[in-house]
């Protein structure tokens, strides 16, 4: 599943790709956004950050996969092992 985060997607325009290291700012605020919207949490983006380069770091450990409309990221997923 994608999740698309506050924003109109026109579904026929959306590429996947894999994500990298250069997407961790979009990936972390989605990440924030999505506790929020779903746990009524606020994460500390820092905390949140570090999660995220982490995965980039260790590909061992999982991926994300991001969806692309233009150039903008509108959603993302994350794949742990």
């Amino acid at each position: 599943m994608v999740i698309f985060v506050g924003t109109k997607v026109d579904k026929k325009m959306v590429q996947i790709r894999q994500s990298n290291e250069e997407d961790a700012e979009v990936i972390t605020g989605f990440q924030i956004k999505m506790a929020l919207e779903t746990e009524n949490m606020v994460l500390d983006p820092e905390t949140v950050s570090q999660g995220v380069l982490n995965v980039y770091r260790n590909p061992g450990k999982g991926k994300y996969v991001v969806a692309v409309e233009g150039e903008q990221i509108v959603g993302g997923l994350l794949l742990t092992y």
